[in-house]
């Protein structure tokens, strides 16, 4: 009885719901939840069975996530190589490329689902793993990066911008992508997509 009351993190459920397809909504989140309680939360204990759950929840993800981050890896490792200094790109439109990009995953999970929120949702997580990627580009490409930011406040507060921004163009790129993919997606009825 006390299994049955075990559930995972709200939110990480929340997330899987909106990233599935219509039709696999309730067989996929009720398989993922049924496997929660039956079998990882008894083994690993309320802790590991939350991580293999988020676990999955972050693979659907990365379902959308996958040529955008693949794209944005080889404009940043082009920035890393040329001249190892100044970027190939300025800095506009790189701002602009991830804004594509962002938008991109926006409209693939919306259109996918059916759902605004997961094109909001695909731009979010998407801008932050394409955040955590640059700067792991940077402090291995830039050796010159480690002494800048050596100083704790510093660091921190770069980076709190730096998340913030990435975060906020994920947002509102997801935003737009997601509602171009929901009114152009093949769930809508087709005199509603005419109107």
């Amino acid at each position: 009885m006390k299994n049955k009351l075990a559930a995972p993190p709200r939110w990480a459920e929340a997330i899987l719901k909106s990233m599935l397809r219509p039709s696999d909504r309730e067989s996929i989140s009720g398989d993922l939840l049924e496997e929660y309680r039956a079998v990882r939360y008894p083994a690993y204990g309320r802790l590991r069975a939350n991580a293999w759950y988020v676990k999955h929840v972050f693979s659907v993800l990365m379902h959308f996530m996958w040529p955008i981050l693949l794209a944005a890896a080889l404009v940043g490792l082009l920035q890393v190589m040329h001249n190892r200094g100044y970027g190939l790109v300025p800095f506009p439109a790189l701002l602009i490329f991830h804004g594509t990009l962002y938008l991109g995953a926006g409209f693939r999970a919306s259109r996918r689902t059916g759902l605004i929120r997961a094109g909001i949702i695909a731009g979010a997580a998407t801008s932050l793993t394409v955040f955590a990627i640059t700067v792991t580009g940077m402090v291995v490409g830039f050796p010159l990066f480690k002494i800048l930011f050596s100083k704790h406040f510093d660091f921190v507060r770069i980076l709190s911008v730096g998340i913030l921004m990435f975060l906020a163009i994920g947002i509102v790129a997801g935003t737009i992508g997601g509602m171009i993919g929901w009114w152009i997606g093949p769930h809508r009825p087709k005199e509603v997509r005419a109107s």
